[in-house]
C-alpha cells in the first residue's frame, strides 16, 4: 500500500478533526514549523493523480469525440455519454445525477455525482466544468481539462467521506451565451437558486492547463488584475472576498506556480458574466472562476493537446484536490 492510500485509510478510520489535532501536537512537540495552508498528510492525498491518467481523460475528449457544440449535436451527446460512462457505477463508480433541459426540439444534460457528506452533508461544495467545446475547436484546454479534472476528483475522493458534500458537476453548453436557453449552467444556477441548496462554494474551472510568461491581451480590463506571469487566476466578486483568500491560501501552496487571487468590485465583477460562473455570480451564490493564464491567449482553433503545459497541469488538479478537502472539511 502506498503512502496516499495509507493516509487516506487513517482518514476513514478517524475523524479528521483527530488527525489534523495529532498532527498539530506532534509538530508543537517536535519544534517544527508551522505549515502554510493544508496540512501535509492531506496535501499527500492529491499524489495519486497521474499526468497519464489526465492525458488520457483529455485525448478521449479532444481527440477521439473532438469538436462537440450545438452545432456538433452528434459529438456533443457523445461527450455527455462519455462523462456518464467515466464516472458512472462500470467505472469511477458512482450514481449518475442529471439535469435535462429544453430548447425546442432538442433536449441537454447537465450530469453529476456527488460524494455524501457526514456531519455537514447539508452543506455543499460543487466543482463544474463544461464538456463542451467552441466552434471549429477541439477543446483540448477549453475545456476538456476540466472535465478531465472533475474525473480526477471523482477517483481520489471516491473512498471518503468529508463533512461537507461534495458535487462534481459537467455542464452542457457552456461556450454558449449565459443568457441563452441553451446554456447548462444557466439552466442548473436557476434550479440552484429554486431548491435552496446550502451551498459553501462553486468552484468554476474554465481552461486549466494553458500557461505562459509573454504578454497577453487580456479581455476588457482583467490585466488591471492579471500580471503576465505563468499562473492561475482564482477570480470572484467583492462579496467572495473571503473565500477568495481562504481558497487562494490553500492552492498556493498545494501548486507548483503561482495563483493570481482576484476580487472584482463594482462593475468589474461584470467580468465574470459570461463565463460559467457567470449565472451563479449573478445569484449571489458563492463562486469563484480559475482559468490558467495562457487560456486568455489560445485562439479555438489551436486549441489542442501538444500546445499544454502537462506538468502545470498536473499540480493544478493535484492542489485542486487539496483546496476542495480543505473546503469540504472545515
Amino acid at each position: 500500500m502506498n503512502e496516499a492510500k495509507l493516509i487516506r485509510v487513517c482518514l476513514l478510520g478517524l475523524p479528521i478533526g483527530l488527525v489534523l489535532l495529532t498532527a498539530g501536537s506532534m509538530a508543537v512537540h517536535f519544534s517544527k514549523p508551522q505549515e502554510q495552508g493544508p496540512p501535509k498528510i492531506i496535501r499527500d492525498l492529491a499524489d495519486d493523480i497521474t499526468t497519464g491518467e489526465l492525458q488520457g481523460y483529455v485525448r478521449n475528449l479532444s481527440q477521439v469525440i473532438g469538436e462537440r457544440n450545438l452545432s456538433k449535436p452528434a459529438t456533443l451527446e457523445r461527450a455527455a455519454n462519455y462523462v456518464e460512462s467515466t464516472l458512472g457505477p462500470r467505472n469511477i463508480g458512482f450514481e449518475i445525477h442529471r439535469q435535462k433541459f429544453g430548447v425546442g426540439s432538442a433536449m441537454y444534460r447537465n450530469v453529476w455525482v456527488q460524494i455524501p457528506g457526514g456531519k455537514r452533508a447539508e452543506e455543499v461544495i460543487i466543482v463544474a466544468a463544461n464538456y463542451d467545446a467552441l466552434v471549429g475547436s477541439a477543446g483540448a484546454n477549453n475545456n476538456a481539462t476540466g472535465i478531465a479534472t472533475l474525473f480526477a476528483l471523482a477517483q481520489n475522493f471516491v473512498d471518503e467521506r468529508p463533512k461537507r458534500t461534495i458535487r462534481l458537476m459537467a455542464f452542457a453548453n457552456g461556450t454558449e451565451p449565459m443568457d441563452s436557453k441553451a446554456s447548462g449552467p444557466r439552466a442548473y444556477a436557476e434550479t440552484l437558486t429554486k431548491r435552496g441548496d446550502r451551498v459553501a462554494a462553486i468552484l468554476c474551472l474554465d481552461g486549466l492547463a494553458a500557461y505562459t510568461d509573454e504578454e497577453i491581451a487580456y479581455p476588457a480590463n482583467l490585466g488591471d488584475y492579471l500580471s503576465p506571469n505563468r499562473s492561475i487566476a482564482l477570480m470572484g466578486s467583492s462579496s467572495q472576498a473571503a473565500l477568495v483568500r481562504d481558497t487562494n491560501k490553500s492552492l498556493a501552496s498545494s501548486v507548483n506556480f503561482p495563483v493570481q487571487a482576484v476580487v472584482l468590485d463594482g462593475d468589474d465583477r461584470q467580468l465574470l458574466r459570461n463565463t460559467i460562473a457567470g449565472p451563479f455570480d449573478q445569484a449571489d451564490l458563492p463562486t469563484l472562476w480559475l482559468r490558467s493564464n495562457g487560456s486568455f491567449a489560445v485562439s479555438p482553433m489551436a486549441d489542442t493537446m501538444d500546445q499544454l503545459d502537462w506538468e502545470a497541469f498536473t499540480s493544478a488538479v493535484q492542489g485542486l484536490a487539496t483546496t476542495v478537502r480543505a473546503l469540504a472539511n472545515p
